[in-house]
């Protein structure tokens, strides 16, 4: 991978695998890499309209989502990439901030899943309801 960082997110869509921004571990990054499989050749995609790292992604035909992620405290934020011009769109927001979100398609439907505060717990304590899944629908924000 050209850039190396941590905490990255990355999908693999038609032949094609999409690395999303992460931390060299002082910044934060809005880098986007895609590796094509068939022509083992590494480029670099459109930057992300923010820097972010541990978001949630998945597919729907020609687009990709992300949702969430840090550094800012926990994010709403919901974007688009066009992969036929590598254009980003900004969504309306998610109804829940999520970190270390994950994503996934049913069907033409996107669910979110991820939790809104950076805790851990001890043996002893009582786990606060931190985690949340959410349908997203992006012309709606339902």
């Amino acid at each position: 991978m050209p850039n190396a960082r941590n905490s990255c997110s990355s999908i693999i869509h038609n032949s094609c695998l999409y690395v999303f921004g992460g931390s060299d571990g002082k910044n934060f990054s809005s880098i986007v890499d895609c590796y094509n499989l068939q022509k083992e050749h590494w480029t670099q995609c459109n930057p992300m309209p923010t820097a972010t790292a541990t978001t949630g992604i998945t597919s729907r035909g020609n687009d990709l989502y992300l949702f969430g992620g840090i550094p800012y405290s926990t994010s709403k934020g919901a974007y688009k990439m066009n992969l036929n011009n590598s254009k980003w769109d900004t969504l309306p927001d998610m109804i829940k901030a999520k970190m270390y979100a994950n994503a996934v398609t049913i069907e033409n439907d996107l669910f979110v899943v991820g939790k809104n505060i950076n805790w851990r717990s001890t043996k002893n304590e009582k786990r606060p309801e931190v985690v949340f899944c959410e349908r997203y629908i992006a012309e709606k924000n339902t």
